[in-house]
């Protein structure tokens, strides 16, 4: 369910940042968010790009204000949520951003912002403000923060795979590649005099 709702919504924004579509998702952790919650629309609704999509849509009567995600499901869409009273310069970015890092201030919230004027993709978490970030970069971040301690013993195993494979894979190419050891004793010269290899034949008859 969480890797469903992470993909589908990694999926939205992807989408909407093509169309520069204004979006803010609100993903809610240990912190309730009730407040806000209650300043828009109940939805309660299994996450899919399709209904995000449809939310944020510019004439859709709750495209205005947050999304807000309770337990991987969509909970409530057209919130209102505090501004930022920081001194962060976000030049030309407008109150979505500045929303982003407050609500984020005030809780451990993770919020996705897409831009409607450069349809740029940014994450704000613990006031704090990540721009440019693209889809594998946006997916890494909700998995890390939102599937926890299992997405990472599983990534740090597939990484374990990929590093195996290819310490493998440049071993079999170097041994490969090396000639093969040659019996000395059949490439050498016996450099004896001949009188001492006569001398040894004599003595080896004799025994």
């Amino acid at each position: 369910a969480i890797e469903n709702a992470i993909a589908q919504t990694v999926l939205a924004c992807t989408e909407m940042s093509k169309t520069r579509t204004g979006v803010l998702i609100v993903f809610e952790r240990e912190i309730n968010l009730d407040e806000m919650a209650r300043t828009g629309t109940i939805v309660d609704a299994q996450v899919s790009s399709e209904l995000l999509k449809n939310i944020f849509f510019v004439k859709a009567a709750m495209h205005d204000g947050a999304v807000i995600i309770r337990d991987m499901r969509i909970y409530a869409a057209s919130c209102v949520l505090p501004s930022t009273a920081s001194d962060m310069d976000f030049g030309s970015m407008g109150t979505r951003h500045r929303a982003a890092v407050g609500v984020t201030e005030v809780s451990d919230a993770l919020v996705i912002v897409v831009s409607e004027q450069t349809g740029i993709v940014s994450v704000a978490q613990d006031g704090k403000l990540l721009r440019g970030v693209d889809r594998k970069t946006l997916t890494d971040i909700l998995m890390t923060y939102l599937a926890g301690s299992r997405y990472l013993r599983v990534k740090r195993l597939e990484e374990r795979a990929e590093q195996i494979k290819s310490a493998t894979a440049a071993t079999s190419a170097t041994t490969a590649t090396e000639p093969k050891p040659t019996d000395a004793s059949a490439q050498e010269p016996d450099s004896t005099p001949e009188g001492e290899r006569a001398g040894k034949k004599e003595e080896d008859a004799e025994r």
